[in-house]
């Protein structure tokens, strides 16, 4: 996979107009803030930009995306995709655009390269800081309207800062958030303290189906459709639940399953730095991060695929 330069960005941006950019299904604040604050830089260039609407957003988000999603019948010359690792991650809306894709901008070390170009920066903690990059390359002044979006994209990829991935870029990022006026605390109390019932519900499940492996090491729990279903959670609801496990005292793995309206377990993993979570994930067909990884594995496996997993898991614990 050839990697682009920033140069190589910068002309590709310059050279080209009527963008549409598109997200990851179950979006984050990364891929959807990431979008946003893409989109603006655009537009502050003078060119037509949209992203594509994801049907799984969250009103969390509404301020950021207002104006920028695109109308019905927009014809796109120039496809992006930020935060996407693979092509399969696309909504089911975005699938159609998955061959056409002419710029991937990520920060997965297992993104696929299935973009025309990509530029890919394995190192950076959140593709939200890849565009304050771009931003800063573009000459484009640094406004709370575009650094909003960025603040959420790098705040919630880091876990307000207090994941390992975090960086000395990554405060910089914040710093100069904080210089233009974004509204921190506002944005802090809607994305990492305010819980609505249905999360509460959720987060009450997930407790009662804690298991423990590898002399309490490593947590297990699966988090049941009906929980979900029954209590109306969305997916703001549901929103870094793979984070609740590696809070517990001595946990060196967590991992949370998600059951999936089909029955299938959506797995995420958040280890330490004993566990290489996509190393794990691999041998149920998933990938990632190091510190945060994933797979999906179909419920008529699902019980060898999870004792699969945690025993892999298992073998660097006890490495």
């Amino acid at each position: 996979m050839y990697q682009l330069s920033m140069d190589e960005v910068l002309m590709l941006l310059y050279n080209n107009n009527n963008y549409l950019i598109l997200t990851h299904k179950k979006p984050d604040g990364d891929t959807l803030g990431s979008a946003s604050a893409l989109c603006k830089l655009l537009r502050e260039k003078g060119k037509t930009a949209y992203l594509l609407g994801n049907e799984e957003m969250g009103k969390r988000f509404d301020e950021i995306l207002r104006g920028t999603l695109a109308p019905e019948g927009y014809k796109a010359d120039f496809v992006i995709s930020v935060d996407v690792a693979d092509v399969k991650l696309l909504p089911a809306n975005a699938q159609c655009y998955a061959e056409n894709i002419m710029l991937g901008i990520d920060h997965h070390p297992t993104n696929t390269g299935f973009a025309g170009h990509t530029y890919l920066e394995a190192d950076a903690a959140a593709t939200g800081e890849i565009i304050y990059k771009i931003m800063l390359a573009m000459g484009v002044e640094a406004t709370r309207d575009i650094m909003t979006p960025v603040y959420i994209a790098v705040s919630t990829d880091t876990g307000c800062f207090r994941y390992s991935n975090t960086t000395a870029h990554s405060h910089i990022v914040a710093a100069k958030a904080i210089e233009v006026g974004v509204d921190m605390p506002e944005i802090n109390k809607v994305f990492f303290e305010t819980k609505s019932m249905a999360r509460i519900a959720v987060e009450a499940n997930i407790y009662d189906n804690i298991q423990y492996f590898y002399d309490n090491k490593v947590a297990f729990t699966k988090l049941s459709r009906a929980t979900i279903d029954d209590n109306g959670a969305t997916e703001d609801d549901l929103d870094n639940i793979s984070s609740i496990l590696r809070k517990i005292e001595g946990i060196e793995c967590g991992i949370t399953a998600t059951e999936q309206p089909n029955g299938d377990l959506k797995i995420s993993v958040r280890s330490g730095e004993k566990v290489d979570g996509s190393l794990a994930c691999k041998v149920v067909g998933g990938g990632g991060h190091k510190r945060a990884a994933g797979a999906t594995i179909a419920k008529e496996t699902a019980e060898e695929d999870l004792k699969k997993l945690i025993e892999a898991v298992g073998e660097q614990i006890n490495a």
